[in-house]
């Protein structure tokens, strides 16, 4: 079984949906242990994105979590 895995898919809404879930995916880990990003803000990248506009990272979690149902009709984690 190999240890890693690359998804490649032709459609944009997929690849935006997965970069959505990492970026839910590490700002989880910093509002639930207070732990930074190694590589700088991630509420920063979202709004550079232009996924969200909320100025708290709970909030941003949040309204990232909604936008993630909407494109792929699951809820994260699912």
């Amino acid at each position: 079984m190999p240890s890693s895995f690359i998804i490649d898919h032709p459609d944009a809404g997929t690849r935006t949906a997965i970069h959505i879930a990492q970026c839910i995916g590490a700002l989880q880990i910093e509002v639930d242990t207070g732990m930074r990003h190694s590589r700088g803000s991630v509420l920063k990248v979202c709004h550079g994105q232009g996924y969200t506009t909320k100025l708290t990272k709970k909030a941003a979690l949040i309204d990232l979590h909604q936008i993630y149902t909407e494109l792929t009709g699951r809820v994260y984690g699912s």
